[in-house]
């Protein structure tokens, strides 16, 4: 702090008695002084953040001895908050890595974890009535939902992205399992896709449809979803948009015609 303070007061000489030039070089000074103020921000910042690592554990040498269960453990304890969220966000990068370092070894245990259908956001926290007005806009809207993120919005959907970039017949078969067992749509539409990346675009075609017909006909409620999950319907329309799909409309018509029925036999 008092090397930056002295390079303020010494980078300039002093006012001579021309008012314009006194005026000019106070704001040279003000905007050094600006600049030297965001670079001490910057370097506190960098510090705070090396703080959090270092008391999470954050070092590569100490991470390098973390079994697969124990890293995923540490991923599903990630708390997002926007004081933390740049050391926190180089740390997942780390310890998905990880997992995608160790191969087949990581699949077993990531499809284990899968299995187990939980999760924990990537998000910062927002207020309640921030948190109702985004749910609420994705819910009413039937706009282009997100498939593509800078940093996994889950850790579900982070295991998927793994899963990608291990590659292989038995990842192919954990994005699958997935597809055919989650109730929630972006879950859906992201393994759907990975898999048109990874083998082809008709890749489990059928069983992609099928379930975007299901959850289209009959959606899940999610209890603590996310924005993502209020996307619903815009996320199980973009499956059938991958698959150029055009049946839903013959398959509501037939759930709505079975729906008035047994409304009838009840009456």
């Amino acid at each position: 702090m008092a090397v930056l303070l002295s390079a303020v007061g010494c980078s300039r000489a002093p006012a001579t008695g021309d008012p314009s030039a006194a005026a000019g070089d106070v704001e040279a000074i003000e905007r050094e002084a600006a600049s030297l103020k965001s670079q001490l921000a910057d370097t506190r910042s960098r510090i705070d953040d090396l703080r959090l690592e270092l008391n999470s554990g954050g070092s590569t040498a100490v991470t390098g001895n973390l079994s697969t269960p124990e890293i995923i453990g540490e991923l599903l304890e990630i708390k997002l908050t926007s004081g933390n969220r740049r050391a926190v966000q180089r740390r997942m990068g780390y310890l998905f890595e990880s997992l995608a370092g160790r191969g087949d070894a990581a699949v077993p245990h990531i499809r284990g974890f899968h299995n187990k259908m939980e999760d924990v956001d990537f998000a910062i926290p927002k207020s309640p009535k921030d948190e109702a007005n985004e749910l609420e806009y994705w819910r009413s809207r039937m706009v282009r939902a997100p498939l593509d993120f800078e940093y996994p919005p889950s850790l579900r959907i982070g295991l998927i992205d793994i899963l990608s970039e291990i590659g292989g017949a038995q990842v192919e078969e954990a994005i699958a399992k997935v597809l055919a067992a989650t109730g929630r749509g972006f879950e859906i539409a992201y393994a759907a896709n990975k898999l048109r990346s990874m083998i082809g675009k008709d890749a489990y075609r059928d069983e992609a449809v099928g379930a975007a017909h299901e959850l289209l006909a009959e959606p899940i409620h999610v209890a603590g979803g996310n924005k993502l999950d209020a996307a619903l319907r815009q996320y199980l329309f973009m499956v059938l948009e991958m698959y150029n799909d055009k049946t839903f409309i013959q398959t509501a018509q037939v759930c709505s015609s079975t729906r008035m029925a047994k409304s009838t036999v009840r009456s």
